[in-house]
Order: structure tokens, then C-alpha cells, then sequence
């Protein structure tokens, strides 16, 4: 099996994501079509998010978390980064 390589197919069309076959001449290809419905998908995460979200208050949150706000606060403060040498 080759390469694996991602594209748009729009009527008899191909736009190339990223990386695309070298060489313009023709090949033979098969192409495997993966129908990703993004509208749905975003909308039944966001519902199991809020499900899952509201259990977990309804539990008391985490218990790990002491006090949630100065985790809130650590969490948000700038890191410094560290640059490759």
C-alpha cells in the first residue's frame, strides 16, 4: 500500500490538503471516501461534553482539586518557554 495522501473532492475535482503525489503524469488511484458530517459531529460532542460536564457537577467536581479557583489561576499564568539549543 502506498502513501496515504488528503483530499477535497468537489464534483470531479481533487484539491490536495498538505502533502500531494509527486509528478504530474496520470496514475492509478482509488480513492476511499470518508463522509465526515462536521456540523453533526461538533453538535453531538458539544451535547456528550454537556452531559458528562453536568454529571461531574452534580458529583461535586473533582476531588482532587482542593480549591478549584487557585487551580484556575496557576492553570492561566504564563509559562516561559523554553527554546531548543
Amino acid at each position: 500500500m502506498g502513501k496515504v495522501y488528503r483530499a477535497v473532492l468537489k464534483g470531479d475535482r481533487l484539491s490536495w490538503n498538505g502533502d500531494r503525489p509527486k509528478g504530474d503524469e496520470p496514475r492509478d488511484v482509488e480513492i476511499k471516501v470518508v463522509d465526515l458530517i462536521r456540523t453533526n459531529l461538533r453538535e453531538s460532542t458539544g451535547e456528550a461534553m454537556a452531559t458528562a460536564l453536568a454529571s461531574l457537577a452534580q458529583r461535586g467536581g473533582i476531588s482532587s482539586i482542593p480549591d478549584p479557583l487557585a487551580w484556575q489561576r496557576e492553570e492561566r499564568q504564563d509559562r516561559t518557554l523554553m527554546m531548543p539549543e
